[in-house]
């Protein structure tokens, strides 16, 4: 396992998207430099993430015009992970144009699990948004997981836990 302890530790998980990760200690992100999600649909990431019962606070990004990632969140996109016992506190993320955005990830596939996560905070997006995952698809499973987060949306698919589902999502304990 790679143990995180500051802001800079946490970005730097995108050298190694398939490594084991634990979150070490509360994290505030208030201040800091635009987050930049970990993983994308070309890089995805497969490792895992243990929060360890931490938060991390303040966890903020804006983007706008069309260059950079379509998916975004605490991970862009997820492939075969495991993200688990984490909190993210007072986010704030916005976008434009076609993004999928989500509190923990933009997107998920092929027998990812999210549990015991929640996420509280502002999402402002143009397409899709979800408070824990924007879209899920292979089996993706959302389990004991919650949100309390103000969700604007321009156009298409929102909601509180996943903005969309493809096929084999399980969501079991979620609630807004």
């Amino acid at each position: 396992m790679v143990d995180i302890y500051t802001y800079a530790d946490l970005q730097a998980m995108s050298a190694d998207l398939t490594a084991d990760y634990v979150l070490m200690n509360d994290i505030d992100a208030t201040g800091e430099s635009d987050w930049v999600p970990v993983g994308s649909l070309g890089t995805k990431f497969t490792g895992t993430f243990d929060g360890g019962g931490h938060v991390i606070t303040g966890l903020h990004f804006t983007e706008t015009g069309y260059p950079g990632s379509n998916y975004w969140g605490l991970f862009g996109f997820i492939d075969s992970s495991h993200i688990y016992d984490v909190g993210l506190a007072n986010v704030s993320f916005a976008t434009e144009w076609g993004r999928q955005v989500g509190g923990i990830s933009g997107s998920a596939s092929a027998v990812s699990v999210i549990e015991r996560c929640y996420v509280t905070g502002t999402i402002s997006n143009y397409t899709v948004a979800g408070g824990i995952l924007a879209s899920g698809d292979t089996n993706t499973i959302i389990t004991d997981c919650y949100t309390d987060v103000d969700i604007t949306i321009a156009d298409d698919f929102v909601g509180g836990i996943i903005g969309i589902i493809g096929g084999g999502v399980i969501i079991d304990y979620g609630y807004i």
